[in-house]
């Protein structure tokens, strides 16, 4: 199995509050990858699937604005 790996580069230019809206984003995104990533390696899941079934509604009700 082969992945490609693409990087883009662009600048953000914005407030204050953007930068706190964009950071608030990247924060609430990373805790809910940690959790499914967790919940993934300790039960050996690998399928998107359930995964998703498992955690979608669990992470918009914990973490949604």
């Amino acid at each position: 199995m082969s992945v490609a790996i693409k990087t883009i580069k662009f600048k953000l230019s914005g407030n204050k509050e953007n930068f706190s809206i964009l950071k608030n984003t990247a924060t609430l995104y990373t805790t809910a990858f940690n959790q499914i990533t967790q919940h993934a390696f300790l039960n050996k899941e690998k399928n998107q699937i359930n995964l998703h079934n498992i955690f979608y509604k669990q992470l918009r009700n914990n973490l949604a604005a």
